[in-house]
């Protein structure tokens, strides 16, 4: 039995709308685009490798702004890589301090600064644009952070809760 996997994009907009709407405060209208078999050829087709090697800082060098540096950007599969996959691996972790809302990283497109993953607080699998997430604020106005101790670990985890 197949069963389709959407995937979705999620604007900067469209979370401010959803994040308001967790914290009770009135937001934009709220709406979900889903990708075209187009954009996915165009991706694929665009597709840059990573030549270079980046190496993890040391943890007191780390920057939890820095959503995707690029020694963990040279770890993350490409946009698409993953789609067959059963039980894909979450190779980072983003979440919005002052709010429940949580970005878990499956695959990642350098170019495009756009990754693919689970939301938690959507509940879903959608496109994620790391430069609209680095101009969103909390209800308390934090920006969104990536956890520094994040190890990758299978979605299937992630979605079953077990890791959070």
């Amino acid at each position: 039995m197949h069963t389709a996997q959407w995937r979705v994009y999620i604007s900067a907009s469209q979370l401010l709308h959803v994040v308001s709407w967790k914290s009770g405060v009135a937001g934009t209208d709220y709406a979900v685009g889903y990708t075209s078999s187009h954009e996915k050829e165009s991706v694929m087709a665009n597709r840059t490798s990573v030549t270079h090697k980046s190496t993890r800082p040391d943890l007191a060098h780390e920057d939890a702004h820095d959503l995707m540096p690029p020694w963990l950007a040279a770890t993350v599969p490409a946009l698409f890589a993953t789609e067959h996959e059963l039980d894909p691996v979450v190779y980072a972790k983003l979440y919005m301090p002052d709010a429940g809302w949580m970005w878990y990283i499956t695959e990642y497109d350098p170019a495009g600064r756009r990754g693919f993953g689970f939301v938690r607080g959507q509940e879903d699998l959608v496109y994620i644009s790391l430069d609209d997430l680095a101009t969103v604020r909390g209800p308390r106005g934090l920006a969104i952070e990536r956890e520094l101790f994040w190890q990758p670990t299978p979605l299937s985890r992630v979605r079953r809760g077990e890791v959070r």
